[in-house]
């Protein structure tokens, strides 16, 4: 190119860099060359090559299929430090129909594109890596390294409080990218793949069937503990406070929780062994998230499967979280990576109506908004209450208050014994119990969360 085309290409890109680019936040999508065109009073051809020198300079990235271009500033600096060829390896879900893993793999194509001297090796869970892709809570933190916040800019701008779910042990060992309410979380494709429908459901006595139905598939994913009884908890306000070596919960907002609960209690449905009560939990859990697009606002049935109606209710949360390895040379790639994760098109990328919602507050708010003009459901707002940070609480308290629950379904306590029992329950207790009836696989996925505790450090 001829010196004074150069500078005239060059200044054509200085222009759109100004008047357009500048205007636009990371990783939101540019307007198209001929809109540019228009706006600055340059010709299409001169603005094509402008934009080609953007592209070059990594201010400016193209989407893959023709799709346009977005905004990435932060990549320009950054990419001139890296070495010739990198390798960034990433370890993913190891669920490969999981519909975040999907969309992950999709991400690290397109980091790829961004920069072509960084190639993305995809690795499981157990394996080294600089950067890890996982779901709250975060057990084991012995191959992650402390995150520092103030090198991530875009985290300003995230939903309240949610940084905040990826403390553990007193340190931001994880980057939250992605949330949702927990009664989303996991149940939607479960009904989906075993076939049911919730216009087929009838009567409590049809969570039973569904139940089995869905053990019989083995649709039956792990952390129903948490998400079940915590779940209807959070749902009432009834929140946990710890003191003095002991959990505390609100007695007046527990009543009205068994109360409401006695709808489906042992004199409305008939049911014998335990067997039952866990089959009941299954199905019920199957129905939560479907149960919002079929019955209405204003009946008991929402209040106990749908979203927190009650005044003070809040949500449990499903949070996905990126985490830096321990021993990675590639620090400043990986804030790069987590930097690019946090963009609008990113974050936007991630979106699923119902199941996977932005950590960045104004795309969580227009999220709101599309959702709002197709159904009359209100997702319930992030609550850092309803995360699962609390290791003890997910571990070994609440086992203990779901079978509390299961006994009071069964007519075995009373509801003021069952209030008694949750009110005040000695951590010590459960812990001692948990560890010694734990099996060798549960010890090998607790290793880490066990040697913490013997330290005193949870």
């Amino acid at each position: 190119m001829r010196l004074n085309v150069y500078k005239r290409i060059s200044g054509i890109a200085s222009k759109i860099h100004s008047q357009i680019l500048n205007q636009l936040a990371p990783g939101e999508r540019i307007p198209s060359e001929s809109r540019i065109s228009e706006q600055i009073g340059e010709s299409y051809n001169r603005v094509h090559r402008a934009m080609r020198m953007l592209i070059k300079d990594g201010i400016v990235s193209s989407l893959p299929d023709h799709k346009g271009m977005i905004y990435t500033p932060h990549l320009s600096v950054i990419s001139k430090k890296k070495k010739p060829h990198t390798i960034l390896k990433i370890a993913l879900l190891e669920e490969n129909s999981c519909p975040q893993t999907t969309i992950m793999l999709h991400v690290c194509d397109l980091f790829q594109m961004l920069d072509s001297s960084v190639e993305i090796q995809i690795t499981s869970p157990d394996e080294e890596a600089d950067l890890y892709f996982n779901s709250l809570p975060i057990i084991d933190c012995s191959r992650y390294r402390e995150i520092d916040i103030t090198k991530l800019e875009p985290v300003s701008g995230m939903v309240k409080d949610v940084v905040k779910a990826g403390i553990q042990y007193g340190k931001q060992y994880g980057l939250p990218i992605l949330h949702a309410p927990a009664v989303y979380w996991g149940h939607w494709n479960m009904l989906k793949k075993a076939g049911l429908s919730p216009k087929e459901f009838q009567d409590p006595m049809d969570y039973v069937r569904w139940g089995i139905q869905l053990e019989e598939k083995a649709n039956c994913t792990s952390g129903y503990y948490f998400y079940s009884t915590i779940y209807h908890l959070s749902q009432w306000g009834i929140e946990k406070q710890k003191k003095d070596g002991y959990y505390h919960f609100q007695p007046d907002r527990l009543r009205e929780f068994f109360s409401d609960m006695y709808l489906y209690g042992k004199p409305n449905i008939h049911r014998s062994g335990i067997e039952n009560i866990k089959m009941f939990r299954r199905g019920l859990l199957g129905l939560q998230a479907s149960f919002l697009n079929v019955i209405h606002q204003s009946e008991k049935r929402f209040c106990l499967l749908g979203q927190p109606v009650r005044e003070k209710g809040f949500s449990s949360q499903a949070v996905f979280f990126m985490a830096i390895g321990k021993n990675t040379r590639e620090e400043v790639l990986c804030y790069d990576f987590l930097k690019f994760m946090l963009t609008d098109h990113i974050q936007e990328l991630f979106f699923r109506p119902y199941t996977n919602f932005s950590v960045i507050d104004r795309i969580y708010k227009k999220q709101h908004q599309i959702l709002s003009r197709k159904t009359e459901v209100i997702i319930p707002p992030f609550d850092l209450r309803g995360a699962p940070t609390d290791l003890g609480l997910w571990a070994y308290i609440q086992p203990y208050l779901s079978h509390v629950v299961y006994d009071f379904f069964d007519g075995q306590i009373s509801m003021e014994s069952a209030i008694r029992k949750f009110s005040k329950v000695r951590e010590k207790d459960h812990q001692e119990e948990w560890l010694q009836n734990m099996s060798d696989q549960h010890r090998k996925q607790f290793a880490y969360f066990i040697k913490m505790l013997e330290k005193g450090e949870v």
